[in-house]
C-alpha cells in the first residue's frame, strides 16, 4: 500500500467514526391504555374490547419482541382496567416477556383512592418485579443516552374518583429543576394526561394545565411529550413543545407507537402507528365505535417526521 493510500484510508476511518459518534439513535416504543382486565363480558355496543386485552397486549409484547428493533418501551398509563392487584399482577406477567427494557407511568385506571393499589402499594410492586427501574416517587427520570433525557410525570389525583389531572407545586417544581439540564438535547416527557389536548374534554383534562404548560414552555427546552387518555391519535405542537398523543391499545385502532430519534446537528423525530396484528378484534372494534376516526387520526397524526433545528 502506497504512503498516499494509507493517508486516504486512514481520512476514511476518521470520517465514518466521526459520523458514528455524531450520529445517534434512540428507537422508542410508546403504548398507551391497555385496560387490562380479567373475567369479564363486553358490551357488544362499547368499542373497548376489555375480554381480549389480555391477548392484545400478549400479541404486541410477542410482536414487539420479533419485529421492533426497539432500546425501550413505554406504557403511558392505564395499564390495567381497574386497580385490582390480581390484574396489576397479570399485567407485569406479560410485560416481562419483553426483551427490552420497559417503563410505566400512573393512569387514572390504575390507582384506588383507598384499598390494596394506592399509589404506594402500586409503586411497590412494580419496584419488586420491574429490574429496570425503581423509583422512590410515582414521578421519576432516566437517561436513555447522555443526550436524552426522560422525564415521567404522575397526574393522577388520588382522592376522589375522576378522570381529571392535576400537578402538586412540588412536582412542578421537580419538573422545573429537571429541565435545567444544560448538557441534555431533547427531552422528553410522558404522562397519561396531555399537556395539549387532542381534543376539548372538561372531565379528562389536567386541571391546572396552564402551570404545567407554563413549566415547559418557560424552560425553551426542545421537549417531546408522549401521552395517552384520550384514546385518540393526534400531534398538537404549541411554542417548543410537541405532544404526541398514542391510541389505546384496548380498542381500534389496536395500535403502538413507534419513534425513532436521531440526534446530530438536528433532531430528526420520525413516528409510525402501528397495528397489532388482530385483524378480526380491529374490525370487530371498528365496528362498535362511533368515534373510530378520531381514535385513528389524520395520517400525519399517524405518521410523521419532524426535524428540530
Amino acid at each position: 500500500m502506497t504512503e498516499i493510500k494509507r493517508i486516504l484510508l486512514i481520512i476514511l476511518l476518521i470520517l465514518v467514526f466521526n459520523v458514528q459518534v455524531m450520529a445517534k439513535s434512540l428507537n422508542l416504543i410508546h403504548i398507551s391504555d391497555v385496560h387490562l382486565d380479567m373475567n369479564i363480558e363486553d358490551n357488544p355496543r362499547f368499542s373497548r374490547l376489555y375480554s381480549y386485552s389480555q391477548e392484545i397486549l400478549k400479541k404486541a409484547v410477542k410482536q414487539i419482541n420479533t419485529n421492533e428493533n426497539s432500546d425501550l418501551i413505554i406504557f403511558s398509563g392505564d395499564m390495567i382496567n381497574s386497580p385490582r392487584r390480581k390484574k396489576l399482577d397479570r399485567f407485569i406477567e406479560i410485560t416481562n416477556q419483553l426483551k427490552k427494557p420497559w417503563y410505566w407511568v400512573f393512569g387514572n385506571h390504575d390507582i384506588a383512592i383507598s384499598g390494596d393499589l394506592t399509589k404506594k402499594k402500586y409503586l411497590a410492586v412494580l419496584n419488586e418485579s420491574n429490574e429496570y427501574i425503581k423509583p422512590e416517587k410515582p414521578y421519576y427520570s432516566f437517561f436513555p443516552d447522555k443526550d436524552i433525557k426522560i422525564i415521567v410525570l404522575d397526574g393522577v389525583i388520588d382522592d376522589r374518583i375522576t378522570a381529571n389531572g392535576k400537578f402538586s407545586r412540588k412536582q412542578l417544581d421537580w419538573l422545573k429543576e429537571e429541565l435545567n439540564d444544560p448538557n441534555i438535547k431533547l427531552f422528553i416527557i410522558t404522562c397519561h394526561f396531555p399537556v395539549l389536548e387532542p381534543f376539548k374534554s372538561k372531565s379528562h383534562r389536567i386541571l391546572n394545565q396552564q402551570d404545567l404548560l407554563n413549566v415547559l414552555t418557560d424552560s425553551d427546552k426542545k421537549i417531546l411529550y408522549l401521552s395517552g387518555h384520550y384514546h385518540a391519535t393526534k400531534v398538537k405542537m404549541y411554542k417548543n413543545v410537541i405532544n404526541v398523543s398514542t391510541p389505546a391499545l384496548v380498542e381500534y385502532p389496536l395500535s403502538y407507537r413507534r419513534l425513532n430519534i436521531d440526534i446530530g446537528d438536528k433532531i430528526k423525530i420520525t413516528s409510525r402507528l402501528i397495528p397489532v396484528k388482530i385483524e378480526n378484534l380491529q374490525a370487530l372494534s371498528k365496528e362498535r365505535s362511533s368515534s373510530y376516526l378520531l381514535n385513528y387520526g389524520e395520517e400525519h397524526d399517524r405518521n410523521f417526521t419532524i426535524i428540530l433545528d
